[in-house]
């Protein structure tokens, strides 16, 4: 058997005309829904769930009583304006109403009507509507509520709200549906068609609302119905379309399931659903979405029915809804426009569409014809809006060697300026300025600036033009043995060409020449040629050095005395024969007299003077024999010291890669004891046979002339020490025959390397060079006699003897390295030794004496340092606390009261704790000391230690953990008296408060930070040593000098403590110097506090001089009344000192203000600094009979009255002010009656 089904159908004819405005697409449903189980209730609604067909979890019920209700938080928008909400809900009785509002706005409440949707029975179904209102939302979060307001009748169950996405509202068109629900009582405005086998009608009772409903019904026969109704008089646009369905079965059920069916030509499924159990469906809600293009709309509903099924129809609903988002958007870019763009008469009209639009968009009940008018009116009048054309002046100038043109023109905006730039011959442009700065383009010389908004000024500059100079190429070639660098070069016409000659070791050069020719300069082996004006050609070549001997046999003579290197890079050293070219990375010292090269005890390369023999070959010369003399003073010895030697044979590479010698001789050594024996003689492989080793010693720090001869024939060897002989011996070989005879090995070719401070590298120990200082080596190429070796040391027996002042000298240094005296004694000292001359004879020996004797004078007038405990007061200082401090006081012996002197506060560290008032400064106390033994006046300073007790410290935290937060750790008690004490001695001495200093170590270190950061104002400099801090206090103390020390090594505080104090200032630009000793421990104060600038830097600190204040803004309130406080809330108070710097201060005076009517003048007091500003005090405004004060006299004044009559106690001032009306200083019923009387005459 074939299945029938009955059909509904919606048949929504529309037909809009094109025009090119927004419309709406999917309106009812282009939305974001909220379930209602989310909201937030209030009042006493809740959430349910006893009723079926609810979306969500359940739905919210109980709005029965004024006062409850939900509210939708966190509702999101992207513009302000009003949008369509949807309410599902859900009401089984009569019309219900409840309010809907937005943000708390309830005075702008909508009551909304809810209509029956069906009866409470058949909740277990859902019988659920939408109803449709239009909200005001702001741009963001929002909050909707729905609540049962005063004059609402409420109970409604609500189970979501859909909110469209975009600014779209909702019009109730329903009043165009003819006898919508049927209430007429009949089908008028209807058309009812049928197939002759059906029934239908209108009747009241069982109704989705109102009183009346239409209905199809048959018996067992199928039967095909239609109702329609073509609403006219539509704007067209998008419209929501909707009705209540109820579904009946009465007879057999020919389905367990039925269909509705829209049709439209073709049958097409719309929607399913299932017959209830109890064969009575409830009424169910249907709508849909249809577009009006002619302004008309035809709604039908058609049932296809196999019989046994009546269907009830009620309350059709027409909504138009409303596309606002085109217009907003509109509505924004018109606001952005400028009226001074655009002519008036444009304007106005401008303005009068958006002012049009503006009321469209906040009109919820505007329809979308009129919405679209108003788009259309706006966008055509900001169409036909006129720009107003500016016009500007653009000027140009030029400087010197040109022109541009034209000075001047006019421009309108947005138009293009053009200018002609012409530059002098051989000029060219050089810089070109538009001002304000805007960019332009140079096309050759035509200058071109584009969309001109401003008035604008162009400057041209001008410069001559660059010409290529003419450059020439200079070569240069060298012969054999040398060369010439570089090679080539381009010299531009007239500059100069240079080079560097290099010959060859053992040459020098020959000749030079230049093509074409051309006149040249050599200095040493500097060739320079100037004013180049060709190409040009250099050839140089060489020859072997001519070797000649000077003065008396000399043939190597370095003369050390003229010496000047520093160290810092090579110095040369003066050969006076010229056959050597040395230098040296050595210092030059002077020591007693003389000046010389210091050789450092190293045996390293760089710490010897020595050659080559290929270079320059001395013992080549000594066939006949050989004098080595030489000048030396030493200063200090290790083991065996090489003096002089050379190293003969053949030198090859060893596996290590250094350059090892087959033969070694030594001239002179000094021997491996602890006195200064001098060893002279040939020792070839560490053959001693050929040596002396007697018992002549070498002083410390005395010049001694050392000298060797040897008669090549004779072979025989003379030893001299200042110039006279103590020792000669036979040798079995010669200098000569071992520098110049084949060697045995076959290691490789024969060479003769000259070492003068010690033997050479890698072939002895690193610590056999000599610790001296060398001021003269001779080689002559004969043995000298007796007679002319003592001439060398005494020429012509000349020299006074200065043997008493060497003694005296070692006396003074003897002292000096004790330490023990003070500063200006031992300056005394120093002078009287520098005073020495040196060069005195045997007829000034007297002059000799006196000068030794002032020496030993000296020493006898060595004065002492003082040892701190003797010249600082013992004192005890007990603060307001009640604590008691011992502390130590230092005041220079010729204080004047008259003078200012700065203050330096020590801290000491744990281990000086107690209350003997002694150890803190015994040990440990490196820069008390150094300030009491110096004789520098600009040190004069007043000196406190104070001792913390035993078990106690300067910061009560644990200084293993390093830095802390000084929030949680309160400012100790001892530091607290430390500070009352400095109070106290300001008051008492004459103390700079401009140059107060701090010095703390470990404990103290750690004091050091803490003081300074609790007050950044008090000290001009600080010196904390192994301590720590908070770093977040830095910003505090960025400004002030601080030289703090700690040890890498230290065990006891850790130096990330220092580090992280001195980062956090870094990083604010602070003076901050930071000094951290690489492996030394916790008592790296001994080290700082020995720092050569230390009291140099520490007393140089001053702090900027205050020499103004300013109260920069004023307090908020300048008006008081009177009686009231003075309130400087608002008012900011800067400080300036004499170095340009300021500061906004805090801690400043207020003073001349009282609460009496009348102007005051307010001074502000900081440091010895004042400002002053005036307020204003009113006097009050008093009310005869204005008992209680409230600005007027009634019957409550009279209640007051009596209450303070009858309290029996004395008026105050203000009472009798106000009350006292027959002014008989007293309060009494006179007084009630005058005030009743006051106020039956009042108007």
């Amino acid at each position: 058997m074939k299945k029938r089904v009955v059909a509904l159908v919606l048949a929504l004819a529309m037909i809009l005309t094109c025009i090119n405005l927004p419309s709406v697409t999917a309106s009812a449903y282009d939305a974001d829904t909220y379930e209602a189980e989310d909201a937030t209730s209030f009042g006493g609604a809740g959430f349910a769930n006893d009723h079926g067909g609810y979306t969500g979890t359940g739905f919210m019920a109980g709005f029965s009583e004024v006062g409850r209700g939900i509210t939708f938080e966190n509702i999101n928008v992207s513009e302000t304006g009003y949008y369509m909400l949807g309410i599902r809900y859900a009401n089984g009785g009569d019309p219900k109403t409840l309010s809907v509002y937005t943000n708390e706005d309830t005075a702008n409440a909508q009551r909304v009507e809810f209509l029956r949707t069906w009866g409470w029975d058949y909740w277990g179904l859902g019988v659920w509507g939408y109803k449709y209102v239009n909200v005001y939302l702001q741009k963001g979060a929002n909050s909707i509520t729905i609540a049962y307001l005063s004059g609402d009748s409420g109970n409604i169950n609500i189970d979501h709200i859909k909110l469209a996405k975009s600014l779209i509202t909702v019009v109730d068109n329903t009043s165009k549906i003819v006898n919508n629900g049927f209430d007429a009582g009949n089908s008028d405005g209807w058309t009812v068609t049928d197939n002759g086998n059906r029934g239908f009608g209108v009747d009241n009772g069982d109704t989705a609302e109102g009183t009346h409903k239409f209905y199809f019904w048959t018996g067992s026969s199928p039967y095909q119905q239609r109702i329609s109704q073509t609403v006219t008089g539509l704007e067209n646009g998008t419209y929501v379309v909707g009705l209540f369905v109820k579904i009946s079965i009465n007879g057999p059920t020919p389905s367990a399931r039925l269909e509705l069916t829209s049709y439209d030509g073709d049958k097409e499924t719309f929607l399913d659903f299932v017959v209830r159990p109890d064969r009575q469906n409830p009424y169910e809600w249907y709508e849909q979405e249809v577009e009006v293009k002619d302004g008309q709309l035809t709604i039908a509903v058609y049932c296809d029915s196999p019989g046994n099924v009546s269907v009830q129809l009620d309350a059709f609903k027409l909504y138009h809804i409303v596309d606002k988002n085109a217009l907003n958007s509109a509505i924004k870019n018109a606001s952005a426009l400028n009226e001074s763009d655009y002519t008036q008469d444009s304007w106005d009209n401008f303005q009068t569409a958006l002012d049009a639009a503006i009321d469209v968009l906040n009109n919820q009940n505007a329809t979308q014809v009129q919405t679209n008018n108003a788009l259309i009116a706006l966008t055509t009048a900001q169409s036909n809006l006129q720009e107003v054309v500016a016009e500007f002046t653009v000027t140009a100038t030029a400087g010197q060697n040109g022109s541009i043109t034209p000075a001047e023109q006019k421009v309108e905006k947005g138009n293009t300026a053009t200018f002609s730039i012409t530059p002098d011959e051989g000029y060219e442009i050089d810089t070109i300025t538009v001002t304000p700065e805007k960019e332009y383009t140079l096309t050759g010389n035509n200058l071109t600036i584009v969309d001109v908004q401003s008035d604008l000024q162009v400057n041209v500059t001008f410069k001559l033009v660059e010409i290529e100079p003419v450059e020439y190429t200079v070569t240069a070639t060298a012969g054999e043995n040398g060369n010439i660098t570089p090679a080539e070069q381009k010299v531009e016409e007239g500059d100069t060409a240079t080079f560097t000659i290099t010959p060859a070791e053992g040459y020098e050069i020959d000749t030079i020449t230049v093509t074409p020719e051309k006149e040249y300069t050599l200095t040493g082996n500097t060739l320079s040629i100037a004013d180049v004006q060709s190409d040009l050609q250099v050839n140089v070549t060489f020859k072997k050095s001519q070797v000649e001997p000077i003065g008396d046999g000399i043939i190597l003579d370095l003369d050390f005395s003229k010496y000047t290197g520093d160290g810092t890079e090579p110095a040369p050293i003066t050969d006076n024969t010229g056959h050597l070219t040395l230098y040296s990375n050595l210092k030059a010292e002077t020591i007693r007299g003389k000046t010389g090269i210091r050789f450092t005890g190293s045996n390293k390369d760089t710490d010897l003077v020595h050659w080559s023999a290929a270079t320059y070959d001395p013992f080549s010369q000594i066939s006949q024999g050989v004098t080595i003399n030489m000048w030396i003073n030493i200063q200090s010895r290790t083991r065996w010291e090489h003096i002089f030697n050379f190293a003969t044979g053949k030198n090859y590479i060893d596996d290590e890669g250094d350059t090892q010698y087959t033969g070694n001789v030594f001239i002179f050594q000094l021997t491996d004891s602890s006195d200064r024996f001098l060893r002279a003689g040939i020792m070839v492989n560490g053959n001693q046979a050929e040596t002396y080793t007697g018992g002549k010693e070498i002083g410390k720090d005395r010049w001694t002339l050392i000298t060797f001869t040897q008669n090549t024939a004779t072979k025989e060897i003379v030893i001299y020490v200042n110039g006279e002989r103590f020792h000669s011996f036979q040798s079995s070989q010669s200098l000569y025959e071992l520098s110049n005879a084949a060697n045995a090995t076959e290691k490789g070719p024969k060479s003769v390397n000259y070492f003068i401070g010690g033997p050479q590298p890698h072939a002895w120990d690193s610590d056999f060079g000599v610790d001296a200082v060398m001021s003269r080596f001779t080689i002559y190429n004969r043995a000298l006699t007796d007679e002319e070796v003592a001439n060398l040391y005494n020429p012509n027996q000349q020299n006074a003897d200065y043997t008493a002042v060497h003694n005296a000298i070692d006396a003074a240094e003897a002292e000096i390295e004790r330490g023990i005296y003070t500063e200006a004694s031992v300056a005394a000292l120093i002078a009287s030794i520098n005073s020495v001359d040196w060069n005195k004879t045997v007829s000034e020996q007297a002059e000799v004496d006196a000068m030794a004797s002032a020496i030993l004078n000296a020493i006898e007038a060595l004065v002492r340092k003082s040892a701190p405990d003797e010249v600082m007061q013992k004192l005890t200082y007990t603060d307001e606390d009640g604590t008691t401090l011992p502390y130590r006081l230092y005041v220079p012996d010729d204080y004047d009261s008259k003078k200012d002197y700065p203050l330096l506060l020590f801290l000491h560290g744990a281990g000086e704790r107690g209350n003997d008032n002694k150890k803190h400064i015994e040990v440990n106390n490196g820069i008390i000391r150094r300030i009491i033994s110096s004789d520098n006046p600009e040190y004069d300073c007043i000196i406190v230690a104070p001792q913390c007790a035993e078990n106690s410290q300067w910061v009560d935290t644990d200084w293993s953990k390093g830095s802390y937060d000084q929030s949680k750790v309160a400012m100790s008690k001892y530091l607290k008296a430390t500070h009352s004490l400095l109070n106290e001695l300001q008051k008492n001495y004459s103390i700079d408060s401009r140059r107060l200093y701090i010095t703390g170590i470990s404990m103290g270190g750690y004091g050091t930070w803490d003081y300074i950061t609790r007050y950044p104002d008090l000290f001009a400099a600080a010196i904390p040593i192994c301590g720590a801090g908070d770093p977040t206090k830095a910003e505090a103390i960025k400004t002030m000098p601080i030289w703090a020390f700690h040890g890498d090594a230290d065990g006891v505080v850790p130096v990330q403590g220092s580090r992280d104090m001195v980062e956090a200032l870094e990083e604010l630009d602070s003076p901050i110097r930071y000094t951290e000793y690489q492996g030394v421990g916790h008592d790296c104060w001994n080290n700082a506090y020995e720092e050569p600038e230390l009291l140099s830097w520490l007393f140089d600190q001053v702090k900027p001089e205050l020499v103004s204040i300013e109260v920069t803004t004023l307090p908020a309130k300048l008006v008081y009344n009177e009686g009231e406080e003075f309130d400087p809330t608002g008012m900011v108070v800067t400080a300036y000192y004499d170095d340009g710097s300021s500061k906004v201060v805090t801690d400043y005076i207020i003073d001349g203000y009282d609460s009496t009517p009348g102007v005051k003048i307010i001074i502000i007091t900081y440091g010895d600094m004042i400002d002053m500003f005036e307020v204003e005090v009113k006097p009050a405004i008093t009310i005869p009979g204005d008992v209680n004060g409230d600005g007027r006299v009634t019957v409550v004044d009279i209640v007051a009255l009596r209450v303070i009559i009858m309290s029996g106690e004395e008026p105050t001032e203000e009472q009798l002010a106000v009350a006292d009306l027959n002014n008989d200083d007293r309060l009494t019923v006179t007084d009630i009656v005058a005030i009743r009387n006051l106020i039956m005459n009042q108007e």
